[in-house]
């Protein structure tokens, strides 16, 4: 009768590099102590590795990701607004100033159709053809007809 040997299952060279890289932790500690921990990991979506993480200070609390990602979202929704305020003033002042002209109106919504002349007398001209012609924004439906 032949003795089998024990031998123990093929692992590949990745999953050895991968043991090597990270090691196993353990240790004992008191049933209360598991509860708690358990119970944060399943409440915080926090693996046990990641707790070790903060503990040593090598990763952020979670109070720190969400201050980052809030001030960021809110410095992004800032400089939106702000873009959408000088581009307004700079609509107002091009106005005022003659260098976008209003004529004609949107036969689609009724809005006014904006455009960027200087010559009066064309002007005119073309908002009596702008008016005739039935000319619309761009996504507004023709309704004249």
């Amino acid at each position: 009768m032949v003795k089998a040997v024990y031998k123990p299952p093929h692992k590949p060279p990745s999953r050895i590099r991968y043991e090597q890289a990270h090691p196993t932790v353990t240790a004992r500690v008191s049933r209360e102590l598991y509860d708690k921990l358990k119970e944060y990991t399943e409440t915080e979506g926090k693996s046990y590795a990641d707790i070790l993480k903060v503990a040593l200070g090598t990763q952020k609390k979670s109070s720190d990701k969400a201050h980052d990602r809030g001030y960021k979202e809110g410095y992004a929704k800032g400089v939106a607004e702000r873009q959408q305020k000088a581009y307004d003033k700079g609509y107002a002042n091009g106005l005022t100033k003659g260098r976008v002209v209003t004529f004609g109106h949107c036969s689609g919504c009724g809005k006014p159709i904006d455009w960027n002349l200087n010559n009066e007398k064309v002007v005119e001209q073309l908002a009596n053809t702008v008016d005739q012609a039935h000319f619309h924004h761009v996504g507004c439906p023709d309704l004249s007809r």
